[in-house]
């Protein structure tokens, strides 16, 4: 996601996601839709980033991975925020602390 290669990072991040399942690597999984999550919404397609992104957040709940779940917490409020949901990105931030 960092050098601006959106489509691919979306591509390669789908791709990893369905391998990870098949091999049950649940923590790489939940990190690969976040990068995914990133992916989309740079390209400003925020319904697809905010989808990705719930499976991620999902993720970090069914493991116990607290830092996922914080992550995925806050990119959830950045696409909210960006859309104009003030309350829900509030939210979605209070639930980080």
């Amino acid at each position: 996601m960092w050098s601006g290669q959106y489509v691919q990072g979306v591509e390669h991040g789908k791709r990893a996601i369905r391998l990870l399942e098949r091999a049950e690597e649940r923590w790489w999984q939940g990190q690969s839709y976040w990068v995914v999550e990133w992916n989309y919404g740079l390209r400003g397609e925020l319904a697809l980033a905010l989808e990705a992104v719930a499976q991620a957040f999902t993720i970090g709940e069914t493991i116990g991975d607290l830092p996922l779940e914080i992550r995925s917490s806050w990119s959830i409020a950045w696409i909210q925020a960006t859309q104009g949901e003030s309350e829900a990105a509030i939210e979605a931030c209070r639930r980080c602390l």
